[in-house]
């Protein structure tokens, strides 16, 4: 059994080759009017610091990022989603970074507020 479901893409992403079509917001909305919905929704795939005010109007419970981390600075970047989640919610924020190479994790760093 799975602990939850990532849901995505959200938008385009340059992270992998070959993508779905992105789901866009219209559709996290759609899939919350479900009642049948039995599992933690993480949204992935493209998603930006723009997207959260969106994202966050749904009944998401988590976001995976990738490009949003690694393209630039990771220190920078990972100090504006906590600033951004923060703005958000009033508690305490961790962003943990991993590598999946060959089915064994990789722990990297953990950022906190």
């Amino acid at each position: 059994p799975c602990n939850y479901i990532g849901y995505g893409p959200y938008a385009f992403t340059t992270t992998k080759k070959k993508i779905a079509t992105p789901l866009g917001i219209d559709s996290y909305h759609a899939l919350f009017r479900n009642d049948n919905i039995q599992k933690p929704i993480i949204a992935i795939g493209g998603i930006t610091l723009y997207d959260l005010p969106a994202l966050l109007s749904t009944d998401i419970k988590g976001i995976a990022v990738s490009s949003a981390i690694f393209d630039g600075d990771m220190h920078k970047n990972c100090k504006a989603w906590i600033a951004a989640l923060q703005q958000w919610y009033s508690i305490y924020v961790e962003i943990n970074i991993f590598i999946i190479f060959e089915n064994n994790i990789i722990f990297i760093k953990s950022f906190k507020s």
